[in-house]
Order: structure tokens, then C-alpha cells, then sequence
């Protein structure tokens, strides 16, 4: 779940942001928001939610060298598994 909103910078550009629910954290049960700004597009807003959702769902992995197709990859074996 998230929002996200365009805002316009005084220099007359234009940015993305974003408010977020991440999940829960593992060990205390108390959920984990997010808030972002500052991206040239939506689009970007949104792939950094999901490298931060995966961040938490695999904490062991490092995510730092994902390009877009890793994250769809990783979006596809997530629902499949969700799905059973």
C-alpha cells in the first residue's frame, strides 16, 4: 500500500513522492513506514518501494545490484507464492 504525489520544486520542476506500508517488523510486530520524495517519476517511486519491500521479505540478500528485470523476477516468484 501506498500514496504518492507530485509536488513542484520552486526552481519549477517537477518530483515524485511517497508514503508507504512495508510490512511488519519480524521480531517487535510493529508495522514499517516509509516516506520518500524527491524522484523524477512515478515509476521511480515505485521500483524503490519494491526493492525496499523485498529488502525487508529477504534481509539476506543484497539488493544494491538489481536492475529492473531482477525486481519483475523477483515480483513473479513472490506472487506465485502468495498464490499457493
Amino acid at each position: 500500500m501506498a500514496s504518492f504525489k507530485q509536488y513542484t520544486l520552486n526552481n519549477g520542476n517537477k518530483r515524485w513522492k511517497f508514503q508507504a506500508y512495508l510490512g511488519t517488523h519480524p521480531v517487535k510486530g510493529i508495522p514499517i513506514k516509509t516516506t520518500r520524495s524527491g524522484f523524477k517519476s512515478k515509476k521511480d517511486a515505485q521500483n524503490y518501494i519494491e526493492i525496499k519491500h523485498f529488502k525487508h521479505l529477504l534481509p539476506h540478500i543484497d539488493l544494491s545490484a538489481l536492475n529492473i528485470e531482477d525486481v519483475n523476477q523477483i515480483k513473479k516468484i513472490i506472487r506465485e507464492a502468495e498464490l499457493r
